[in-house]
């Protein structure tokens, strides 16, 4: 007898951000990929070692309960210092690239994919609104593959960083 696969909204944020990421790959190379790449997890290290100190402001000056105080300051920070960061690289490498390039670069953009869906995930279960979105992700095809990669990630995380940098969401803390 045939199994139906059914997939829910995980699964599919998944494979739009794979595709856009491969495709924004084979058009920046294997270069700007690569520098985008770490640019993603720097700044998102950065904005778990920031956004607690952020949090007793945004609670008193918005009065927004501490936990959303947290969401948001740790989104806000993680995408400002991407977004920075990328602008950047943009401006300084350009687009132009050789074949070869951008044949790596779409490599390179399928694990930036793969990298940020996977950090969006650990993001999104450690927010308020976790419940709803670990119970997505238990009944996704690949929510199970991206948690424990994001786990096991987060627990590579060297403890001997000049800046302490908590591990956020599965196997961490809530914000």
């Amino acid at each position: 007898m045939a199994r139906t696969i059914t997939v829910n909204w995980i699964d599919w944020t998944t494979l739009a951000i794979m595709l856009v990421s491969i495709l924004r790959g084979t058009r920046y190379g294997v270069v700007a990929g690569v520098i985008d790449l770490a640019a993603m997890v720097g700044a998102f290290l950065a904005a778990a070692a920031l956004y607690a100190g952020v949090v007793p402001g945004l609670h008193s000056a918005l009065s927004i309960p501490t936990p959303w105080g947290g969401f948001l300051a740790f989104t806000v920070i993680w995408l400002v210092l991407y977004i920075f960061v990328g602008v950047i690289v943009r401006l300084v490498h350009g687009i132009r690239t050789a074949p070869l390039s951008g044949v790596l670069g779409g490599i390179v953009g399928g694990v930036r994919g793969i990298a940020l869906v996977t950090l969006g995930l650990g993001i999104l279960l450690a927010a308020p609104f976790r419940e709803g979105v670990t119970a997505d992700a238990k009944h996704s095809l690949v929510g199970p593959v991206l948690v424990r990669g994001y786990t096991a990630v987060m627990a590579a995380v060297p403890s001997g960083m000049p800046v302490r940098v908590p591990r956020i969401g599965p196997g961490g803390m809530p914000f």
